[in-house]
């Protein structure tokens, strides 16, 4: 009996049974301690392997909103500021204003930080003028001011600040508009 078990190996095959089961009881003890690290947030919140995220650290704050009687009908119109809160110096930096009405978005816009609009201009809305305006990536230009050649949207150093406007035409006022500010891309700049 001991040399057929020896023949056709069956003794084998109980040791490959074994060992399968083993290394499968490892894996499923291993994928439910690592589910249960992230129910339970047990985890570093940012792994060594990845570097700072920039873009959490540049903050929509201070926004006011308001409905403008205009020529054309109703005009939400949207003003803020962006807060480099990072380390390094940013510029360029690209939003996307959305607006809702009972959870379904109605209109969505791109625009550049640093661009600011005149009541006369959101009175007479010339949109395709207004829009214009708004996709100037360098924003305002100040160099009437400062005599160099600075623009509003260039080179925000941290702890400073950019306005931002934005706005949605409609015939009519809605109640229970909604908008949402979000930061679509910036560049970079280098600390010297």
């Amino acid at each position: 009996m001991d040399t057929e078990k020896i023949f056709y190996g069956i003794n084998e095959v109980k040791k490959k049974k074994r060992l399968r089961t083993f290394v499968l009881l490892i894996v499923v003890v291993l994928a439910l301690g690592l589910a249960g690290s992230f129910k339970f947030e047990l985890y570093p919140k940012r792994w060594f392997w990845e570097s700072e995220d920039i873009s959490g650290k540049l903050i929509v704050r201070n926004t006011e909103s308001q409905w403008i009687n205009t020529n054309k009908g109703y005009l939400f119109f949207i003003r803020g500021e962006i807060m480099n809160e990072s380390e390094v110096p940013v510029s360029y930096m690209k939003l996307r204003s959305s607006f809702q009405v009972s959870g379904r978005t109605v209109y969505v816009q791109d625009f550049y930080a640093g661009n600011t609009l005149s009541m006369r201009d959101l009175r007479n809305v010339d949109t395709d003028y207004i829009l214009q305006k708004l996709n100037r990536k360098n924003g305002d230009d100040f160099s009437v001011f400062s005599g160099t050649k600075d623009s509003a949207n260039f080179n925000i150093k941290p702890g400073n600040t950019v306005f931002f406007n934005t706005f949605y035409l409609s015939v009519n006022r809605i109640l229970g508009l909604k908008y949402r500010i979000d930061i679509t891309d910036f560049e970079l700049m280098s600390e010297s």
